[in-house]
């Protein structure tokens, strides 16, 4: 799910670009009043849809890589005012990580510190192979631009990586960014010298007392949304616990909900996903993360699983993210 804020990061920047915005109202199916109502939101797969739109109908496959731009980053859009009230730009790309919890459950951005860089991670939720190419765009673009006007010219980029289903946007990104990207990466994530983490805020905006009213407020919008994640945060709960028993079973797990199958599934249809996907989800979540762990074996990681086997594991792995799991761990561990 995304928010109308969220969905209003990519409204914007195609209405600058001279695309009605009745006309994306009719692409997504809303009344341009909904886009700025702060207690909606909307499948995921709308914003894809959208995205695809705009570059069909302005012919330029790279214009969501392009589209972010100084006077398209409301500093009135809460998502925004609030990263920039930060102190340091670690305190920012942390808020960062926090704030996509409250406005969309599509990504999840994290971090890793390792010697002297700082891995920004994005971490979509769906398999990488269903992800927009134009929402990778986006993602990269939009952060180095609100980092560069947190932290001014000093903030730098050392390297992209890209996961395999990119590989062919490689070139362009390396034109446009002017920094090596790396392709066939586990995870699709931006690298930075450690020191940027101390770039000081430019704009020295901060507020802390109108910064907790907001938050608070905050919260409570995401009181909707949060429910619709609290059910598919127990679900994964469920499915975790009966994984080593094998594939989970849709009736089985319905039952625990004390719901039909049927009824399970339009709830989760509801969320723009289903039980399967959120199955391969889990799985390929955990997988990785069982593979950063060198106490586990394949074969013990197939069985925590639910795989009748480490082959099983190695097929599913592949069409996830193209590589082996002993290949994952490999590249992991260098």
């Amino acid at each position: 799910m995304v928010s109308a804020a969220s969905l209003l990061q990519y409204v914007l920047p195609a209405q600058h670009a001279g695309i009605p915005i009745e006309d994306m109202c009719n692409i997504i199916g809303v009344e341009p009043s909904a886009l700025y109502d702060l207690e909606a939101y909307y499948p995921a797969p709308v914003v894809y849809e959208l995205a695809r739109e705009v570059v069909n109908r302005l012919g330029d496959e790279y214009f969501w890589l392009k589209a972010p731009s100084p006077e398209l980053v409301p500093t009135n859009n809460l998502f925004f005012y609030i990263l920039f009230q930060a102190q340091t730009l670690f305190d920012f790309m942390l808020r960062a990580e926090r704030l996509y919890n409250y406005f969309t459950d599509e990504v999840s951005p994290s971090h890793r510190l390792i010697d002297d860089h700082y891995f920004y991670l994005a971490n979509f939720h769906r398999p990488e192979s269903e992800v927009s190419p134009y929402r990778v765009d986006w993602w990269f673009s939009i952060t180095r631009l609100s980092a560069t006007l947190f932290a001014g010219e000093q903030y730098k980029m050392t390297e992209i990586y890209l996961s395999s289903p990119f590989n062919s946007r490689r070139e362009v990104y390396e034109e446009y960014f002017q920094v090596p990207v790396r392709i066939d990466q586990p995870q699709i994530a931006v690298y930075v010298p450690r020191s940027n983490l101390d770039l000081p805020n430019i704009r020295n905006l901060c507020d802390p007392q109108l910064e907790k009213l907001l938050m608070r407020q905050l919260k409570g919008r995401a009181h909707g949304k949060s429910q619709s994640n609290d059910f598919l945060e127990k679900l994964r709960d469920i499915l975790r616990q009966q994984l080593p028993n094998g594939t989970p079973n849709l009736d089985a797990i319905a039952s625990q909900f004390l719901m039909s199958p049927r009824t399970l599934q339009r709830k989760l249809s509801e969320d723009g996903t289903n039980f399967s996907e959120q199955v391969r989800i889990l799985r390929s979540q955990l997988a990785t993360q069982y593979l950063g762990q060198s106490e586990f074996s394949i074969s013990q990681i197939a069985f925590l699983l639910g795989f009748q086997d480490s082959r099983s594991l190695t097929v599913a792995f592949r069409s996830w993210f193209d590589m082996t799991p002993s290949e994952y761990r490999q590249r992991n561990a260098t």
